[in-house]
């Protein structure tokens, strides 16, 4: 086979195999769809339709070449990923001959070497995983390294033989690279480079033809400098991209950031980094492997070398040219990375460069194959005649096979199926859609970014899918505007549980809508997301003013709840009504104002009847866990929604809305200005109404019982209460009863322990036949003995009823001090007070993962009505908990109302230490708070005189170290 037979058959082979590598199950790899690749999809519906544009101000704005390389393509093949990834692929092949031609235009005067520089370049093209990776996505820079490669062998070509022809044809490509991508701007730096590297007679020899150059420059892309004339906004939007050291915050940080990128950046080039990015990588490999690695720093060192060749007039010689020429390309072209300073080093950014790097990588390949043609023995036509050349033709084979075969299975193996590629490519986006489609749905409902929604736009355009960016002050008008015609039918919608969905409704406000003017039908979890179907009602009102309340109160430092709006919800009639039945939701919307960033924050809406019982209660985080994310700026509005539901069993009457706050990770209560008894803010009365009809479903009653409460009322049934309770204590449970007919009136009985009364309960008129509830309280009496207690109900009539046996757990008591190690005076309110300590030492030493225990002796002073919890805290510099144990008093044996005055606790505390608790010195203090509400009491030292934040300090230290704990 001649030479000349070679060159075209090893061409052709490398584009087999670049289509091959580059078109081979393209629809699934990548898996599913990434936002960006679906606006190009968009953007040539748009052509196809007549709107013809030199830039597409979708996604950010984007250059249009690839868009217009795309519409036949999305013709064919609407709405598949195919449709939009094969102009990439296809560009990607036709790689393989311009970079065969780069390699004869730099290494005109040597063609041998040129020859296979430029094959093996186009090899290194086809079998890497770089440009593998990105020429199978649909982005729009896969059009620039071809454009730019061609661009550059036309200004090879021009500054050879500078002609008319040549320099127009360069000019038009050069104009023609902005068309391409956002990095492309830059390439007027490249081109000022070469131009003012080029020997002087040879620059002189271009003057006659510059004209034409920039002729040709100029109306290309003369269309694209109008359109930003008009549309300045269009042409820096992305410009902040390229400016991330920006956020440093001095100049040595900007240093240290800039060094810090340009290693990442040489790192893709010298076999050491990879892209982080998983769509791009398998994050963090390296896409040159070593023997590529070693070639491409080889050859950097002959073009090096090659800047200072001289010719024999003394002039730079065409190898000083082709060393310009590719170390300014790849140079130039690295700088949008480099000054992007993240990702690096980035696949995308970075892609313009590449085919410079890999012919550097290929220059001592062409040396090589230069070499063995020299010897006379090589001189012969035919290659079966140079057995020195078939070993050097081996070794390249070998060479590109194992690119190859470390390319293959990385790509379609490890990559394509890793499980990071499900929300890289949206795959559980696509994966919603397809089932947001199954009936019974009508229509689907996604709360999504306008950005990542295009996917939805694109590939699912002819399902009934709507999409939107939860806007708090128009979210209504939306719904109302775009499903008040769904009456009726089943809306499926979207809640996200991960990122980046989750900011596009980060109240969940499109669900709280759905369920109050509908019914929750179904409810499936899959990865990242719940997809629930809600059945409208068939009036379904998302404007609803509902009662307002606008009054402020403060929660603690920094929130103030500024308004609420709340009412009935469906399936009651009217959504501003303050009458709601029985078994039915009741909504609210509060409006907060925060004056900084609140993530550890939960509210909580309670309905609340007139004995102050917690009737139903809805918590939720104020705001998310990812402060960064949603920080707001001081004074900021926030929104939390809330749907309450009524227990079907609650009688008719009035009760309350309340709302509360407090610390997530201390349960802490944020006490409001002006708080009910439960530390809550009181927002309105509801007037609970009979259920549409009388029904059993829906309650759970803990313990089933029958008996008599008198004429035509029937005793149901019970909570479950504690299986033993103290002396003091109190228990609340409810009572469940169904009457036949009507009472007349509220029905009062006493509650009996062992026979004698200790509270009464009032039974509510029921309506006849609805199983109705009713609450009541009992407090165990101090003197009460250890041992089993008949709880009963006594009617008017004389009647018993029992409600079962609770076992009471007596303790002994003690009004003799114990020994103390360590005296303390402090008091909390007037219910207890600190002694001292027992058995503890004035230091504990203990290792990061550990524990230590402290023995605190208390004296009751006046025994409170309500459970109290003792808190001891370990505290940092910045006076938080490093360490805490919050509990009931003596491991939960000596609740608070089963103090007998003046009697003495031993109270043994055991704090667990984190296991990255930073090591140091921390004082310990201890105090108390009431279990209902979370108020502390107030705290006072032997002077009386009150303590700061309500804590008393203890004399232990807490020194966190390598050491074992102290026993």
């Amino acid at each position: 086979v001649s030479r000349s037979k070679v060159t075209p058959l090893l061409i052709a082979l490398l584009i087999g195999a670049a289509l091959l590598l580059r078109l081979w199950s393209l629809n699934d790899a990548p898996p599913w769809l990434w936002w960006d690749e679906a606006s190009q999809g968009l953007d040539a519906r748009d052509l196809m339709a007549g709107h013809f544009r030199v830039f597409f101000p979708r996604a950010e704005g984007k250059e249009p070449l690839y868009v217009y390389l795309t519409v036949p393509f999305v013709a064919a093949f609407d709405g598949e990923p195919f449709a939009v990834r094969v102009a990439g692929a296809l560009t990607g092949v036709a790689m393989v001959p311009a970079l065969y031609a780069a390699g004869r235009a730099l290494w005109r005067e040597r063609p041998v070497a040129g020859a296979w520089a430029g094959l093996a370049a186009a090899a290194f093209w086809v079998t890497n995983f770089w440009p593998q990776s990105i020429n199978r996505i649909g982005f729009q820079v896969n059009t620039l390294p071809l454009i730019l490669t061609l661009a550059v062998v036309a200004w090879l070509n021009w500054t050879y033989r500078p002609i008319r022809s040549r320099a127009l044809f360069f000019g038009f490509l050069a104009g023609l690279v902005f068309y391409t991508y956002l990095a492309a701007r830059i390439t007027p730096l490249l081109w000022a480079a070469l131009l003012v590297t080029l020997p002087a007679v040879r620059r002189k020899a271009l003057r006659p033809t510059w004209g034409w150059a920039l002729l040709g420059f100029g109306l290309t892309i003369a269309p694209l400098l109008i359109y930003f004339t008009f549309h300045l906004g269009d042409a820096f939007q992305r410009a902040g991209s390229f400016a991330a050291f920006y956020d440093a915050p001095d100049t040595g940080d900007r240093a240290s950031l800039l060094l810090d990128s340009f290693v990442q950046v040489a790192g893709g080039f010298f076999g050491y980094a990879g892209d982080p990015i998983p769509r791009h990588n398998i994050p963090n490999r390296p896409p040159f492997s070593i023997p590529l690695a070693v070639l491409f720093a080889t050859g950097a060192l002959v073009a090096v070398a090659g800047l200072f060749r001289k010719g024999r007039d003394s002039l730079p010689s065409l190898s000083s040219q082709r060393s310009w020429t590719l170390l300014a390309w790849l140079g130039v072209l690295a700088f949008p990375a480099f000054l992007s300073a993240n990702s690096n080093p980035h696949f995308p950014r970075l892609l313009g460069a590449l085919p410079a790097a890999f012919l550097i990588a290929a220059w001592p390949v062409g040396i090589i194959a230069e070499a063995m043609t020299t010897n006379n023995a090589l001189r012969s036509d035919r290659f079966s005649d140079s057995w020195l050349l078939a070993v050097g033709v081996f070794g390249f084979a070998l060479l590109i096979g194992y690119e190859a075969a470390r390319t293959i299975p990385a790509y379609f193996v490890t990559w394509a199926r890793d499980p990071a590629l499900f929300t890289a490519f949206q795959g559980d986006l696509w994966q919603m859609a397809e089932r947001i489609q199954q009936p019974p749905r009508e229509i689907g409902l996604v709360p999504i970014d306008p950005s990542s929604a295009q996917t939805l736009d694109y590939a699912f355009s002819d399902a009934a899918i709507m999409h939107t960016l939860v806007d708090p002050a128009t979210v209504e008008d939306w719904l109302q505007e775009n499903l008040a015609s769904y009456a009726g039918q089943t809306v499926g919608a979207t809640t996200w549980e991960t990122e980046p969905y989750i900011y596009a409704d980060t109240q969940h406000a499109v669900p709280f809508y759905l369920a109050r003017e509908g019914e929750v039908t179904d409810e499936n979890h899959e990865a990242g997301y719940v997809l629930n179907d809600y059945r409208l009602g068939e009036q379904p009102q998302f404007v609803a003013a509902g009662q307002e309340i606008w009054a402020q109160a403060g929660f603690g430092p920094g929130l103030t709840l500024t308004g609420a709006r709340w009412g009935a919800a469906y399936p009651n009639t009217d959504r501003n009504a303050a009458v709601a039945a029985a078994g039915t939701p009741v909504w609210a919307i509060l409006e907060w104002r925060l004056d900084d960033p609140l993530p550890g924050v939960r509210v909580a809406v309670d309905l609340v009847d007139a004995g102050g019982h917690r009737l139903a209660t809805l918590e939720q985080p104020l705001m998310l866990e990812d402060a960064p994310r949603t920080t707001m700026p001081p004074g900021g509005i926030l929104h939390t929604y809330h749907l309450i539901d009524l227990p079907i069993a609650q009688p008719p009457g009035e009760i309350r809305l309340e709302a509360r706050t407090y610390d997530a990770a201390t349960g802490e209560v944020r006490a409001p200005d002006h708080a009910t008894p439960r530390e809550s803010v009181d927002l309105g009365a509801i007037q609970v109404a009979p259920p549409s009809q009388p029904s059993a479903e829906g309650i759970e009653i803990g313990v089933p019982l029958e008996g008599a409460l008198g004429p035509g009322v029937r005793l149901l049934g019970r909570d479950a209460w504690p299986e033993t309770v103290a002396p003091g204590q109190d228990v609340t449970f409810r009572v469940y009863y169904q009457a036949d007919a009507a009472l007349g009136a509220d029905r009062a009985l006493t509650l009996a322990l062992d026979g004698a009364p200790v509270g009464g309960l009032t039974l509510p008129e029921p309506a006849p036949g609805q199983i109705t509830q009713a609450f009541t309280d009992l407090r165990i009496p101090v003197e009460a003995a250890s041992g089993d207690h008949v709880v009963a109900l006594v009617t008017p009539e004389g009647d018993v009823v029992a409600l079962g046996t609770l076992a009471v757990a007596g303790r002994a008591t003690s009004f003799e001090p114990p020994p103390l190690s360590q005296a303390v005076e402090g008091r909390f309110d007037d219910a207890v007070a600190l002694i001292g300590l027992t058995d503890t030492p004035p230091e504990i030493t203990v290792a990061p993962g550990g524990a230590i225990t402290v023995t605190l002796a208390w004296r009751a002073l006046t025994p409170p009505d309500g459970e109290l919890v003792r808190f001891v805290h370990a505290l940092g510099p910045d006076g938080k908990p490093v360490a805490q144990m919050d509990s009931a008093p003596c491991g939960g044996d000596c609740p608070a109302p089963s103090w007998r005055a003046d009697e003495y606790l031993t109270d043994v505390v055991r704090v667990e230490i984190p296991s990255d608790a930073p090591p140091g010195a921390y004082p310990l203090v201890v105090g108390w708070f009431e279990a209902a509400t979370g108020a502390r009491l107030p705290a006072y030292d032997a002077t009386g005189t009150r303590l700061s934040n309500d804590v008393l300090p203890l004399p232990v230290r807490v020194v966190i170290g390598p050491a074992e704990a102290s026993p």
